[in-house]
């Protein structure tokens, strides 16, 4: 198995010895402050520009996640950790921390977008582009049109 699939099967920790649990259960705070383990909730087929042990997801990890249902059900609690570190429950009241101009979470936000659309999951595609409208709608012209350009590129296959 690869080192993505056994992190998500369990199996596996991350570069930061954690693992897929321990770093659902961590705090917002650490998870603010930590910039390595994202490369794991979120792989993408890019070598990682931030850590060079960061693992890359491959076309047989791809197949897994779309093959094997218990490792693509337990992404999902990964997908809820990371909207509620984001503060997608209500966006319209509440302005994130993060939303503003030139964020790193923004940059996570991007790796997420990449990693739901190489392995198929529509509906967190399709969650995240309502809660960012949502976010846009209630807080208007923080977001970049590079970065929403970036995004739409995530959002336009999936997203009629």
């Amino acid at each position: 198995m690869s080192p993505i699939i056994d992190f998500y099967s369990d199996r596996g920790i991350c570069c930061s010895g954690h693992s897929r649990t321990q770093l659902l259960m961590a705090s917002d705070k650490e998870w603010e402050d930590n910039h390595s383990f994202i490369q794991w909730i979120f792989p993408s087929t890019e070598p990682s520009a931030y850590s060079s042990t960061a693992p890359i997801l491959t076309q047989e990890d791809i197949n897994v996640f779309l093959t094997n249902m218990q490792v693509r059900y337990s992404v999902y609690p990964s997908i809820q950790r990371f909207m509620e570190f984001l503060r997608f429950q209500d966006p319209v009241t509440t302005k994130p921390f993060w939303w503003r101009e030139r964020d790193h979470n923004q940059l996570r936000i991007t790796r997420a977008l990449a990693f739901f659309k190489a392995c198929y999951f529509e509906e967190a595609l399709e969650d995240f582009e309502t809660r960012i409208q949502d976010l846009e709608f209630a807080h208007p012209n923080i977001i970049s049109n590079i970065t929403y350009s970036y995004w739409n590129v995530y959002f336009s296959d999936f997203i009629k």
